[in-house]
């Protein structure tokens, strides 16, 4: 049955709860200078968890081989601006010029759960979005989407993202990373894993420690050693003037440092003897021409 109205049994008083940030709701930005805000990549980050065994990382593409937890927030990362560009794009057919950063993160979160915004699947039938995102009737728009039987948990966290710019606890990429980590040391313990995922367990986890998982054969070991040296980018550069350098890629600081610079064999640290921005490194160290500097980036 589809519903163009909300019965009042339905519908929430958003004046019941809690604001979090009346400013960020009275604030409208326009829609060509506005862009997803770091934390509701995190909320939607948290839709899922990293995998290193099953070749989907964060539940997005496939991969042949183990990966990282940065291999597969890349993928991630690609999914999620391509949805933000076909939902901007839906903002737009309906001629919505400015929003508030709240209702755009909660909207766009709402996008990627149902793929549009125009419709919500509720028990009580399909409620018709469009004119009350055209009207900016946002208390209408999340208290339909509080109603929606598809993804409960996050239709929620997006409604009261658009009324209450209320964005919940996540999870950050650090504990995801160690929960993957523990897992597939878990189910390696435990024998749970396929041949394949086994497969991929083993390499991931050593590309993101640095040791083998246990019970690991010798002869596998170095084939993984070797795959692994496989995909670092290594660039070397030897000092005579300049201490800033254009790398050919940019490398990941988070959650974990993914970028080795090393002078004449020395690792050396970051932010005390070097800083990064973008792939552009600039060297505090004191350095003697002649000096070699290495760099290596990891997945």
């Amino acid at each position: 049955m589809i519903l163009t109205n909300i019965a009042s049994r339905f519908s929430t008083d958003w004046t019941d709860f809690i604001v979090k940030d009346q400013e960020n709701i009275d604030t409208e930005i326009n829609l060509n200078d506005i862009s997803a805000s770091d934390t509701i990549k995190l909320v939607t980050l948290n839709m899922s968890r990293y995998n290193g065994y099953d070749g989907f990382g964060y539940d997005v593409g496939t991969a042949e081989r183990g990966i990282t937890e940065q291999e597969a927030y890349d993928i991630w990362i690609k999914d999620f601006q391509t949805n933000q560009r076909t939902f901007i794009k839906q903002l737009q057919t309906l001629n919505i010029k400015s929003i508030a950063q709240c209702v755009f993160d909660g909207l766009l979160l709402y996008f990627i759960i149902n793929g549009n915004i125009l419709t919500v699947t509720a028990p009580e039938g399909t409620y018709e979005l469009r004119n009350y995102v055209v009207e900016k009737d946002w208390s209408t728009v999340a208290s339909m989407i509080k109603r929606s039987n598809f993804n409960k948990v996050f239709c929620l966290r997006a409604a009261s993202i658009i009324k209450l710019a209320d964005y919940g606890k996540n999870k950050d990429r650090a504990w995801m990373r160690q929960t993957g980590i523990f897992e597939m040391r878990d189910k390696n313990e435990l024998n749970s894993l396929t041949l394949e995922q086994l497969a991929r367990a083993r390499f991931a986890y050593y590309a993101e420690t640095l040791r083998f998982l246990p019970k690991t054969p010798e002869g596998i070991k170095r084939g993984i050693a070797k795959e692994y040296e496989k995909t670092l980018v290594i660039e070397n550069y030897t000092y005579s003037t300049t201490k800033v350098f254009t790398l050919l890629q940019t490398p990941s600081m988070e959650p974990v440092e993914k970028l080795k610079v090393e002078i004449n064999g020395e690792q050396i640290q970051h932010y005390f003897d070097f800083t990064i921005t973008n792939n552009v490194v600039t060297i505090t160290k004191d350095l003697t021409a002649g000096d070699i500097i290495r760099f290596t980036i990891k997945i």
